[in-house]
């Protein structure tokens, strides 16, 4: 991959979870506390659409491609403005562990 290619700017955030005085909790998304921001080259693979309270939601599966990094887990999220990648798999094979490759559901918030 040609390193030109990572023209997306996108911070690895973390849900986390607070009391909402109910004796539920409220989940907030943050960014890591350690270096958040990854530059990545995002591939659409497809899409679809649903019906979301009411609206349709439109999603876009996604490739995304970033520098190699052992500390994103499945259970984090991309954020680029608005736009919300949601990890599904996480490709960590590179036996040079140049590169890690994502695939992820792309959502408007």
């Amino acid at each position: 991959m040609n390193i030109n290619a990572l023209d997306h700017r996108l911070t690895i955030e973390e849900a986390w979870q607070t009391t909402d005085g109910g004796g539920g909790f409220t989940t907030d998304w943050q960014a890591i506390a350690t270096d958040p921001v990854v530059f990545a080259a995002i591939t659409q693979t497809g899409g679809g659409e649903s019906p979301q309270a009411g609206k349709i939601e439109f999603t876009a599966d996604c490739l995304i491609t970033l520098r190699w990094r052992d500390d994103l887990r499945a259970d984090q999220r991309l954020r680029e403005g608005d736009a919300v990648y949601v990890i599904t798999a996480i490709d960590d094979t590179d036996p040079a562990k140049t590169w890690l490759k994502i695939r992820a559901t792309r959502r408007v918030l």
